[in-house]
């Protein structure tokens, strides 16, 4: 079996169904399973980076699903800036120092030109009926235990919801401990002799 593209998912979860007449639902599972994979990791292979230049308010990068960090610059110097809520919003000018998120427009705190920013975000995984992404090359359990935990409440497979979920958390659980392991180190220790 082969589980690297968007098709190969798609056979496979119709198989592992047992079900022919499924072709037509089956992106929808799979679209479904993607939104909740997007909500739920939070992983290296999410992360991304935006730069550009200060304006009043900027719009979020494209895939934009959480915020890691954010920093202003000017020259050579650069400054971490802090969260403040919406309600803060104003028209101030000066060097930024807070950030905002209204819907899906970025606003610095106060504002003023001339400075840049750089945004580290969690991007959201491409759909994968756009071509193939990170997660499929690497975990490809992972989309296919998510999908076929979507499928079954359709088909009314009820007996097989704790399966599935069970089969996901397990799938998960295993990504984010080696996205840990490799963000934060291993317990291994080399001693020289």
């Amino acid at each position: 079996m082969s589980l690297s593209n968007y098709a190969d998912l798609q056979t496979t979860v119709a198989n592992y169904l047992h079900r022919s007449d499924l072709t037509s639902m089956i992106p929808d599972f799979i679209t479904l399973a993607e939104a909740k994979l997007n909500r739920e990791l939070r992983i290296r292979a999410m992360e991304n980076t935006a730069t550009g230049t200060i304006a009043a308010s900027i719009s979020l990068p494209t895939g934009y699903i959480g915020m890691r960090g954010i920093s202003a610059g000017s020259g050579t110097s650069t400054w971490n800036l802090t969260y403040t809520p919406a309600s803060n919003i104003n028209t101030e000018t000066g060097t930024p120092n807070s950030y905002s998120i209204k819907g899906d427009l970025l606003y610095f705190l106060p504002y003023s030109t001339g400075f840049s920013y750089t945004i580290d975000y969690y991007k959201a995984f491409d759909a994968l009926s756009a071509g193939v992404n990170w997660l499929i090359t690497n975990a490809p359990d992972v989309y296919l235990y998510a999908t076929l935990l979507e499928a079954a409440p359709y088909i009314k497979d009820d007996a097989r919801i704790g399966t599935w979920a069970q089969l996901l958390i397990d799938s998960v659980t295993r990504l984010q401990s080696a996205d840990n392991r490799d963000r934060h180190g291993s317990n291994l220790v080399v001693r020289a002799a």
